[in-house]
């Protein structure tokens, strides 16, 4: 295809490659797509040649920031499964996200043993994620966003320093109730499981997190 840079947008996003049948043969990530693509389209090494020379077109989805393209571009692959997005393929390999099923879930980095089964137990998985910087970055920026805990199964007697940095809400010291703790794990996993309501989800949670902190 005739790549035309002024075609697409220098915001973060997620773009996906398809070939003259109209089949997602990749799929990635950019804090630029413009940027992304043109390195994609220009590149001389074996692979993007390969890439650009089975393109017939390209579509592109704007998100708010890097964040969010991290968890809708593994998504978009766990849902196509692009061949050039291969190592994809052998997901024991690659890392996931795990919601655990306690009182206060925590959000959690999970992976697969040799056997192709899941070394932590009694959880919801998402993913996989194809490179540990992604499922790292995304960990970190949802927790934040949810505000989900991350100490232990035992929880603390006293906020730890996840609260003082606005990582959580601190449910160990009933500083806020199951069932607003409960509505931002539901409002997380609906993130992560891509449902059409994710969106509205957290803009209502937005919304609430503002009307506390107003409030004091």
């Amino acid at each position: 295809m005739r790549f035309d840079k002024g075609s697409y947008p220098a915001l973060p996003g997620v773009y996906l490659v398809k070939d003259a049948s109209g089949t997602v043969i990749y799929i990635g990530k950019a804090a630029s797509i413009r940027e992304r693509l043109a390195q994609h389209f220009s590149a001389r090494n074996p692979k993007p040649a390969a890439l650009a020379s089975s393109a017939a077109a390209v579509e592109f989805i704007v998100t708010k920031d890097a964040g969010e393209a991290l968890v809708l571009e593994s998504n978009l692959i766990k849902s196509y499964m692009p061949r050039y997005n291969m190592l994809l393929k052998d997901a024991k390999h690659f890392s996931y996200l795990a919601l655990t099923r306690e009182g206060f879930p925590r959000l959690l980095v999970a992976r697969k043993n040799s056997s192709g089964n899941f070394r932590l137990k009694n959880a919801r998985f998402f993913g996989p994620f194809v490179e540990g910087s992604k499922r790292a970055i995304s960990a970190r920026y949802l927790r934040k966003l949810f505000r989900i805990r991350i100490c232990g199964v035992k929880m603390p007697k006293k906020e730890c320093l996840q609260y003082h940095l606005g990582n959580c809400d601190a449910p160990c010291t009933g500083r806020i109730s199951g069932a607003d703790y409960g509505r931002n794990v539901d409002a997380l996993a609906a993130v992560l499981e891509g449902k059409a309501r994710a969106k509205e989800l957290m803009a209502a949670l937005r919304g609430r997190m503002k009307a506390a902190s107003d409030s004091q």
